[in-house]
């Protein structure tokens, strides 16, 4: 979506998913091949940070649908 409209919120969203993508790797490097120290923290700020982008651009979105203006300001 983001390719296509170029919003601030699909921006958002594309930036939600590759923080997504790092928590879970975290977490699969954390179990199946080696602790690392900070590993809780990183995948924990990495895991909450992807869901409040998510929820920020949904909002967005969603408010922007609502009042019919333009989510790229």
């Amino acid at each position: 979506m983001y390719l296509r409209d170029k919003e601030k919120a699909y921006a958002w969203i594309a930036l939600a998913v590759l923080f997504f993508m790092l928590s879970d790797t975290l977490l699969a490097i954390n179990k199946f091949k080696a602790p690392f120290a900070y590993a809780n923290v990183l995948i924990l700020a990495t895991y909450w940070l992807s869901i409040a982008l998510l929820v920020n651009a949904t909002f967005k979105i969603a408010w922007n649908s609502k009042t019919g203006t333009d989510s790229s300001t």
